[in-house]
């Protein structure tokens, strides 16, 4: 009887584990999938709005995470990759955006801030403040529209 006990806790033990595997795998695939689909795409526009620091953050992020994938996967598979495709652009729009937060002036966060309160209650999102530790997801973009707009001039009447 005490063999099958023990026998039963193995496996419940095994079965446990199987389950934290299999979210971990999803949670990490997830990621993933949002980082291939969403910030890939945002990195051309991210550098053309901040060249210097997005050139930068990206090459120590490929050093650094393929450093990690040879450390976590040996270096004759091709899973080197993985962390740089998986998390790299994800990095690479965040850090990026930090800087930019960080680096610019009071009255360039305002005219952005300004820009994105019209934009959040027109769709009922939060509106973000200039208090927050943290820049909302479109800054970059912001900025890069108050950019515009200080470029723009209306054609003579």
């Amino acid at each position: 009887m005490s063999g099958s006990l023990g026998m039963l806790v193995g496996y419940a033990i095994g079965a446990l584990l199987a389950i934290a595997a299999m979210l971990g795998a999803s949670v990490l695939l997830h990621v993933t999938f949002l980082s291939f689909t969403r910030d890939l795409w945002m990195i051309q526009f991210v550098y053309a709005q901040r060249p210097q620091p997005a050139r930068w953050i990206g090459i120590t992020l490929v050093v650094v995470l393929m450093a990690l994938g040879l450390a976590l996967f040996g270096p004759k598979t091709q899973a080197v990759v993985f962390p740089l495709v998986a998390v790299g652009p994800w990095l690479t729009v965040n850090l990026v955006r930090l800087y930019a937060w960080w680096s610019d002036e009071a009255e360039t966060k305002r005219a952005a801030l300004e820009i994105r309160k019209a934009e959040a209650l027109r769709l009922s999102e939060p509106v973000p403040t200039l208090e927050q530790r943290f820049p909302w997801r479109e800054y970059v973009f912001d900025v890069a529209r108050v950019r515009q707009q200080t470029l723009y001039e209306p054609p003579p009447i």
